[in-house]
């Protein structure tokens, strides 16, 4: 009898629970790295929101332009420009956002702390910059010069000037000057480095400038040299070209049309307005002319002089006999005028011709021409009244005569408008004197306003 072979019942039971016993071990485990898998504490970090990035807005101030007038004659450069105040800066390093320190955005300019009081002379005072000003025009009417102003205001060469700024000067245009103290020449420690100056460019205006004294004197441009308001060389201004002939029409010839009458020759049309000047010629007198008057429009005469030449050296006589040199002065009425001239024989001719109010603004010299040592009167016509306009002057270094003329600045002077032209309540005319010394070269001058945009020639021959 055979018997098969098996395992018997207790190694049964120990093999069950061994299996359960495994079972719930990789239960938990699994459980355990599921858990462990879902746990904030191992999330990644969450990346926080950018911080805002901080926008610098850095404005620079700048200057006003000044515009720029051209002259009539010449390339040269505008006067009166002021160097640039505002050089190009070297740009900073650029920075991150975090490390840049927030600034509000401003159009205001950072203020212009009034000049150091060690560097104010005693009895000076303190002067706000109007919009108008230059360091040029507060020394003109100041009896100072810029040097002065400079060395005053401790401006270290500095010639810009800003509105609103405050600038210590001798006194306030149009006040009386008293016993102006000068300021203290500094030593240099160094050799000082001439500053240019370009003077700024006038605007086309009529803007009135402080009162100043009628003589054009030229005390108003202080130097050491001894020199005369004909004499003086200035550069502050660049200089000048005008072409022959002037302000007169350089094509025209007197008495150019031979007739067997004597008869009066001048530049048509025949109008002048006042303030301005008029040539007339005399011609075809058998005899020569003798004498010569101008009846005004209210009947009134004038006798005026019989010249051998023409003033303006640049203009031609022709076949002109005598020459009348006429000045329409800003008193004269207005209308009708007669000139008339009396030849040896008693033989008379005669032109008319018409005065005329003035519609631009004039200058006018009486004489227009003479000898060194003259005094000139100069009439300045139909400005705005009640103002001080300011003029320049040119003089010429090589006197030439029939080609272009080239003139350097001289000096300036400002003169007061106080008499009301006929007919209006606006426009007015002043007078002043310019006087020349014996010592004085020849040679052909000119005084211009608002950079030749008015202009009248005067000669010393």
């Amino acid at each position: 009898m055979s018997h098969e072979k098996g395992f018997p019942e207790a190694d049964n039971s120990r093999m069950h629970t061994w299996l359960i016993v495994k079972a719930v071990a990789i239960t938990t485990m699994l459980a355990l790295v599921v858990m462990a898998c879902a746990s904030p504490s191992s999330a990644l970090p969450t990346a926080s929101p950018p911080l805002p990035t901080a926008r610098v807005i850095i404005r620079t101030p700048t200057r006003r332009a000044t515009p720029t007038v051209a002259p009539l004659f010449s390339s040269a450069t505008p006067r009166r420009e002021i160097p640039n105040a505002n050089p190009t800066a070297t740009p900073a390093p650029a920075t991150s956002a975090s490390d840049r320190p927030l600034r509000p955005a401003s159009d205001t300019p950072a203020p212009i702390d009034p000049p150091a009081p060690s560097c104010r002379p005693a009895g000076w005072v303190g002067h706000t910059v109007q919009p108008s000003d230059t360091l040029y025009d507060l020394a003109i009417s100041t009896n100072t010069t810029i040097e002065q102003l400079q060395q005053a205001n401790c401006m270290d060469g500095r010639t810009t000037i800003y509105d609103g700024e405050t600038l210590s000067i001798p006194f306030e245009p149009g006040s009386p000057p008293t016993d102006v103290p000068q300021p203290t020449p500094v030593q240099p420690t160094a050799q000082p480095t001439a500053q240019p100056i370009t003077p700024p460019t006038a605007q086309a205006t009529n803007t009135p400038r402080p009162p100043a004294t009628n003589t054009p004197n030229p005390t108003l441009t202080p130097t050491e040299e001894p020199c005369t308001a004909f004499s003086c060389r200035n550069g502050e201004l660049p200089p000048i070209a005008l072409g022959p002939g002037g302000p007169d029409d350089p094509s025209f010839v007197p008495c150019n049309d031979p007739r067997p009458e004597p008869w009066v020759d001048t530049i048509a049309p025949a109008i002048t307005e006042l303030g301005q000047q008029r040539f007339f010629f005399v011609c075809d007198f058998q005899e020569g002319p003798a004498s010569a008057i101008v009846t005004l429009s209210n009947g009134s005469t004038q006798t005026v002089e019989l010249l051998r030449i023409v003033p303006n050296p640049d203009f031609p006589i022709g076949k002109a006999q005598g020459v009348i040199d006429w000045s329409a002065l800003p008193f004269h009425p207005t209308g009708v005028y007669t000139v008339t001239v009396t030849g040896g024989s008693g033989a008379l001719a005669q032109r008319a011709f018409v005065v005329a109010p003035p519609t631009d603004e004039h200058i006018l010299t009486v004489p227009s021409a003479g000898p060194p040592g003259t005094t000139f009167d100069v009439y300045y016509t139909n400005f705005a009244l009640n103002t001080t306009p300011t003029f320049d002057f040119y003089g010429e270094d090589a006197p030439v005569v029939g080609a272009k003329h080239m003139l350097t600045y001289r000096t300036s002077w400002q003169v007061a408008i106080t008499e009301p032209l006929e007919g209006t309540s606006e426009r007015g005319w002043g007078k002043a004197q310019l006087v020349s010394v014996t010592r004085d070269r020849p040679g052909t001058y000119v005084i211009t306003y608002d950079y030749l945009r008015v202009y009248t020639f005067l000669w010393l021959r």
